[in-house]
């Protein structure tokens, strides 16, 4: 009984370590669009900075606390007024998460947004 306890403890030791080592993979790309000027995405816990039209970012496993359905509020400036856009995405192991800018409508005061979220292999 001792020996099961003592492996199941190494188990979850084993776990948390992988899940402090593991990595996911997100890319943004907004290449469809000139209108639109992206400076940030927020997922919950860390911020990164977009400077460039397609980026891809490297973010740690244990910094999410949840890794599906995890709310990714993207800043941008569109028609001289600064806005965001909330997606929601998952995580995976071993894949990509891609969030594309697939469609934009300016008017005189606004800009409408849509994003697919998509997954890759890596």
């Amino acid at each position: 009984m001792f020996v099961s306890t003592f492996i199941s403890c190494e188990d979850q030791i084993d776990e948390l370590f992988n899940d402090s080592n593991t990595f996911y993979k997100l890319k943004i790309d907004t290449t469809y669009s000139d209108s639109a000027t992206f400076s940030q995405i927020s997922l919950p816990n860390h911020n990164f900075n977009i400077t460039k039209q397609e980026q891809t970012f490297t973010l740690n496993k244990g910094i999410l606390s949840v890794s599906s359905d995890v709310k990714a509020t993207l800043d941008f400036t569109c028609a001289s007024k600064a806005s965001n856009k909330d997606v929601l995405v998952n995580f995976y192991k071993d894949q990509t998460t891609i969030i594309k800018l697939t469609n934009m409508v300016v008017s005189a005061n606004d800009c409408s947004l849509t994003f697919v979220v998509s997954y890759e292999k890596l």
